[in-house]
C-alpha cells in the first residue's frame, strides 16, 4: 500500500537501490568502448558494434519481455533483473581477471544488461505509484530523474578511474556488488507488496507475455494523452540523439576545447540539471501538462543555439556557454520526464501500467541509435554545422505533437487517476 508520504522507509531504500542501478548501468556503458580499445585494440567499426548491440539489447528485451512488466509479483522481476545483470558481471569479472574475456563477450554483456535494464526501468515505473501516494508522485518522479543526472556526473570518472588504475576486473567486480546491492530494495518489497489481479487467462501463457509489447503499443496509440506525449518525446529523441552524436566532435575540432574541458563542462551541467529537482514538483502540481511538457521540449533549442556559437567565443566562454547550455538541457529533460511519468502513472491502469512504459521506452529510445545514424551519415554529404542547426530546429518541432493534441490541451494539472 502507498504511504501518505515521500520518504518512507520503503521508497528511501528502492530509490537508494535504483540509484546504484543507474550509477551501474552508466558505468557499464560509458567503460565498454574503453575495455574494447585496451584490451583488444578494437576498431571504429568494432566499437560501432557494441554499440549497436546495446541498442538491440534494448529493443529486443522490450519486444519480448513487455509482458512481464507486469507480473504480479514486480518486486520478484526486480531483484531477479538485478542479481542476472550481477552474475553476468561477475562472469565478466572473472574472464577479465583469467585473462580469458574476448571481445565478443563485451558485445553479449551489453546487449543482455542493456535489455535487462530497459525491462527493469519499466518494471520500476510500475511500481512507483503502488509505494507511494498520489499526491507524491510528482516529487518521487523528480527524485528518481534525478538519480540519471546525478549519475552522468559520477559515472565516467568512476569507471575511467578504475579502468585506469585498477583494470577492468575490478570494474567488473565492482558491477557484480552494485548489482547485487540494487536487488535489496525490490526484495524488500515482498512482505508489503500488492499481488495484482491478472486481466485475463490468456496472460498465464507464455505465448501471450512475448506479444504483451504489442498490447501496450495498440493502448499507447489509442490513448488520447499518451500517444502525443510518446510521439513528442520520440520526435525530440531523434534529433537529441543526433546532436549527441556530433556536438563532441564540434566542440574539439571548431571550439578548440579539449576532451578534459568538454568532460568539466558535462559535469557541471549535470549539476545544473540536479536543479530540475527542486521545481519539477511545483511544476507538476501548478502548470497545465501541455505548458510543462511543451516549454520543457521548447527550452533545449536554447542550449542548441548556445552549442553552435562557440566556435565565436573565447576558450573560457566556451565552457561556460557549453556547461550552461547542457545544463539547461539536463533540467528540462528531468522535469519532462518527471512530469510525463506522473502522468502515466496517473491515468494508465494500473494492470498493464508495466507493458504500456515498456511501449514508450520501446518507441521513445529505439530512435536514438537512428538518429545518431542519419547525423553520421548527414555530415558525409553537409557541413556538421548544418547538421547541427537542422537537429536544433528537428527539436523544437517537436512541440507540435503536444499543442496538436486538443486532449491534451483541455487537461488540468491533476489529471483524475484510471
Amino acid at each position: 500500500m502507498a504511504e501518505n508520504k515521500l520518504w518512507s522507509r520503503t521508497f528511501s531504500r528502492l530509490w537508494a537501490c535504483e540509484g546504484v542501478s543507474v550509477l551501474s548501468a552508466q558505468m557499464l556503458i560509458f567503460a565498454l568502448p574503453i575495455v574494447a580499445v585496451s584490451t583488444f585494440q578494437a576498431t571504429d567499426a568494432q566499437i560501432g558494434l557494441i554499440n549497436t548491440f546495446v541498442g538491440l539489447g534494448l529493443l529486443t528485451f522490450l519486444l519480448v519481455g513487455a509482458s512481464l512488466t507486469d507480473l504480479r509479483r514486480q518486486d520478484t522481476l526486480l531483484g531477479a533483473l538485478s542479481l542476472a545483470r550481477a552474475m553476468i558481471c561477475g562472469f565478466a569479472a572473472f574472464a577479465a581477471a583469467t585473462d580469458q574475456l574476448a571481445l565478443w563477450h563485451l558485445l553479449i554483456i551489453g546487449f543482455v544488461i542493456s535489455g535487462m535494464t530497459a525491462l527493469y526501468d519499466s518494471a520500476f515505473s510500475a511500481v512507483v505509484p503502488q509505494v507511494v501516494h498520489t499526491h507524491y508522485l510528482g516529487k518521487a518522479n523528480s527524485w528518481i530523474a534525478a538519480l540519471r543526472s546525478a549519475s552522468d556526473i559520477g559515472a565516467g570518472s568512476l569507471a575511467g578511474i578504475l579502468l585506469s588504475y585498477t583494470g577492468s576486473a575490478t570494474l567488473f567486480c565492482l558491477l557484480m556488488v552494485f548489482y547485487a546491492i540494487a536487488s535489496i530494495g525490490p526484495f524488500s518489497l515482498r512482505p508489503i507488496f500488492k499481488r495484482k489481479q491478472k486481466l485475463n487467462s490468456s496472460n498465464r501463457h507464455v505465448f501471450s507475455q512475448i506479444m504483451g509489447a504489442r498490447e501496450g503499443i495498440r493502448f499507447l496509440f489509442s490513448d488520447p494523452i499518451q500517444r502525443p506525449i510518446t510521439l513528442a518525446i520520440a520526435h525530440f529523441n531523434l534529433f537529441t540523439s543526433a546532436i549527441q552524436a556530433l556536438y563532441v566532435v564540434f566542440a574539439l575540432r571548431y571550439a578548440n576545447l579539449s576532451a578534459a574541458e568538454i568532460g568539466v563542462s558535462a559535469s557541471i551541467a549535470g549539476v545544473i540539471g540536479l536543479c530540475g529537482v527542486f521545481i519539477s514538483d511545483w511544476s507538476i502540481k501548478k502548470i497545465r501538462p501541455v505548458i510543462l511538457l511543451s516549454v520543457t521540449l521548447a527550452l533545449p533549442v536554447l542550449s542548441g543555439a548556445g552549442i553552435l556559437i562557440l566556435p565565436l567565443l573565447d576558450q573560457f566562454a566556451s565552457m561556460l556557454v557549453l556547461s550552461a547550455s547542457l545544463g539547461l538541457w539536463a533540467c528540462a529533460v528531468l522535469v519532462n520526464v518527471a512530469a510525463s511519468e506522473t502522468l502515466k502513472q496517473q491515468m494508465v491502469p494500473e494492470a498493464i501500467l508495466g507493458r504500456v512504459s515498456a511501449a514508450i521506452r520501446l518507441l521513445t529510445w529505439g530512435v536514438d541509435p537512428i538518429g545518431a545514424g542519419l547525423a553520421t551519415l548527414a555530415v558525409l554529404y553537409l557541413p556538421i554545422h548544418s547538421v547541427l542547426l537542422i537537429s536544433v530546429i528537428g527539436v523544437g518541432a517537436s512541440v507540435s505533437w503536444l499543442l496538436a493534441s486538443s486532449q491534451l490541451r483541455k487537461l488540468s494539472p491533476t489529471p483524475t487517476s484510471n
